[in-house]
């Protein structure tokens, strides 16, 4: 009798055991970190974990690093319990796993070579997006018909023609806009600014393949300046989801794809950012003729930026950009570094004084990135970017995953690498460290450190989106090339959108009413991949790539 006693007793303590193992978690960047990072990892548990010690194994080297866990930081989203491993003291190279009881964290490295593979893999993304006769990845030349009418500009009776062929496919859509594609070639052209040796010259034109893929951009931007001071806004519209999936050169919308005129101050000086700090960096490479070609558009499109306040962009755009200032800001402080006339130094520092305080990095606020450009000459800007940044870093501070923002609205991807963005600009201006723990728990919960445990860039990490919104990635049945997807958002905005799910949700455990995220080819909200917030994941990326190669 006692013997059987002790046998339900053993019995029932392995039980417990096993639920509890099965209710406990460990979530870490599943690429990894430079040994000089900071180093958080997050136990999320339905258990108590208090007392409880992480064990850090270097499996290269099989020695181990005994930890305590951080206090209980509570409930969050759907679980009960967060700890946090700090684990920064862990400097030596080799490949890694944490473990907590039975527990283990995926693997990962430290090391000095993880983040250049990874921006090469984020540019090849923009290959897949290309249209027209561009060599794309995946696809054949396609829409080479753009525009077949220009809505909204009459000549006369009648609507003038615009070769609109090439550019970028926005998203999984085919859809083109002026704003994003200005966006996009603007972040490329920061990047190879910021870190020129980035991305080698593979094709052996004299230049990175981050200046092939910008201009590709500029090239159509230079285009959409279709007359003297005038940009058209898009190519074709929302009549693009009508006639379903399908590959992008048996389009059959080939003959209806107009582009819309619909003037605006933002989306043209934003394209005059572009263009201009596209001068400048294809004059420091040597290639003065295009650089000139930039810059003459560049200065014709700021002087006919239209005088009404008008924000309205072309029918059924998702790109709405209601204010215009950040936008003026940063074509002045361009204009004024491709070309030394001080009337835009000048100009610059007035829109400064109208600007509000800076958000996250997006297309639709460049406030941050205008401050940064005009520090050199406005050392005002740096209090206002540090109350932006403490903004968020308090907010991070006091969540278990260190995100920056109350909630998960659409996109909460790529605020976080906004908001990433923001830390690392201001930190290459001023040399002020403070913030860069807050950039790295952005790219470290982008990876994998989060509830799901999911890293929100395909093919990249040990559990990452395999069915992106991505129609060519899906009728091709290929991986898309390393690319950011939206991330998180709440599960009222999914309700709405009353989305068809194809397949069984493998996330289902770790959803929760403030955030889910679906790996389904038909989540647009979730999972689709733009080249807007591509580009901040590639200037991110490059910014821990470059310190890669600090001694």
């Amino acid at each position: 009798m006692h013997r059987l006693f002790l046998m339900l007793i053993g019995i029932l303590i392995v039980s417990l055991w096993q639920v509890a193992a099965a209710d406990t978690y460990i979530r870490v960047n599943q690429i990894g970190f430079l040994p000089s990072d900071s180093k958080v990892a997050v136990v999320m548990s339905h258990q108590d974990l208090t007392e409880t010690e992480a064990n850090i194994i270097n499996q290269t080297t099989g020695t181990s690093t005994i930890l305590r866990l951080s206090k209980d930081h509570g409930p969050y989203l759907a679980f009960p319990h967060h700890f946090r491993v700090d684990f920064s003291q862990v400097r030596e190279t080799g490949v890694y796993t944490i473990q907590v009881d039975s527990i283990n964290s995926s693997q990962f490295q430290i090391d000095t070579n993880l983040y250049t593979p990874l921006c090469d893999s984020l540019l090849r993304f923009f290959q897949v997006q290309r249209c027209g006769e561009n060599p794309a990845l995946f696809h054949a030349l396609c829409h080479r018909m753009d525009a077949t009418s220009v809505v909204g500009y009459h000549r006369g009776k009648n609507s003038i023609e615009v070769d609109l062929t090439g550019g970028w496919h926005d998203a999984g859509d085919y859809v083109k806009f002026t704003l994003t594609t200005a966006y996009t070639a603007y972040l490329l052209l920061l990047t190879h600014e910021y870190s020129p040796n980035l991305i080698p010259d593979r094709d052996g034109n004299g230049y990175s393949d981050l200046l092939d893929e910008a201009k590709i951009g500029l090239d159509w931007l230079i285009k959409a300046h279709f007359l003297p001071g005038k940009v058209l806004t898009q190519v074709t519209d929302l009549t693009d989801h009508s006639v379903g999936w399908r590959m992008p050169e048996n389009d059959p919308l080939e003959n209806q794809r107009p582009a819309y005129y619909a003037p605006s101050q933002a989306y043209s000086a934003s394209t005059v950012a572009a263009l201009a700090i596209g001068a400048a960096r294809f004059q420091a490479v040597g290639d003065t003729s295009f650089a000139a070609k930039c810059l003459l558009n560049a200065i014709t499109i700021y002087n006919g930026i239209p005088d009404l306040p008008v924000w309205a962009s072309g029918p059924d755009s998702m790109y709405v950009d209601r204010s215009c200032i950040d936008n003026y800001m940063l074509a002045a402080s361009e204009l004024f570094r491709a070309t030394g006339i001080e009337v835009y130094r000048e100009e610059a520092n007035v829109l400064f004084k109208h600007l509000p305080i800076v958000h996250w990095i997006s297309w639709g606020d460049l406030g941050g990135i205008a401050k940064i450009r005009i520090f050199p000459f406005n050392p005002e800007v740096r209090a206002e970017l540090n109350r932006s940044l403490q903004f968020y870093a308090a907010i991070a501070q006091n969540n278990p995953f260190s995100y920056p923002l109350a909630n998960y609205p659409w996109g909460s991807a790529a605020m976080q690498s906004g908001v990433a963005m923001l830390a690392q600009l201001y930190e290459s201006a001023t040399q002020d460290s403070s913030y860069r723990w807050l950039a790295e728990r952005q790219r470290d919960f982008l990876l994998g450190n989060n509830s799901h445990g999911v890293s929100f860039f395909t093919g990249i990490g040990s559990e990452y989106p395999r069915n992106p919104h991505h129609q060519i990635a899906y009728l091709t049945k290929r991986a898309l090339p390393g690319t950011l997807v939206a991330g998180y958002c709440s599960r009222e905005q999914v309700k709405r959108q009353r989305i068809h799910y194809e397949g069984v949700d493998r996330f289902e455990k770790f959803q929760s009413q403030e955030a889910v995220y679906f790996d389904d080819r038909n989540d647009f909200l979730c999972n689709e991949p733009t080249i807007g917030n591509n580009a901040q994941a590639l200037w991110m990326m490059a910014w821990f790539a470059k310190r890669e190669r600090k001694p």
